[in-house]
């Protein structure tokens, strides 16, 4: 039960970035935004091909464990779980 959890949220997340960029609030992305304020410190955009990375590790290492071919300990579930639930809201 607790890996389809693992994977609802991750889902959940990954549904809300992808919703976040290709449906525009009041007619701008997130990615608009970002370039129509100017901050003092930005990554450049390259930077953020590391979350693309990053959402690949974490589907390849949910499959390894629903394969059973890697153990997670129980404890490390609700982490995982939760660390989704905090992208939602710290998203761009």
């Amino acid at each position: 039960m607790q890996i389809i959890w693992m994977f609802l949220t991750y889902l959940a997340m990954l549904a809300f970035h992808l919703v976040a960029e290709w449906l525009p609030l009041n007619g701008m992305t997130a990615n608009a935004v970002n370039k129509e304020y100017q901050a003092s410190l930005l990554p450049a955009d390259f930077g953020f091909i590391i979350w693309g990375v990053i959402c690949l590790a974490l589907f390849i290492s949910m499959i390894s464990v629903a394969s059973g071919k890697t153990q997670v300990s129980p404890r490390w579930v609700p982490t995982f779980i939760t660390s989704n639930f905090f992208k939602y809201f710290l998203h761009d």
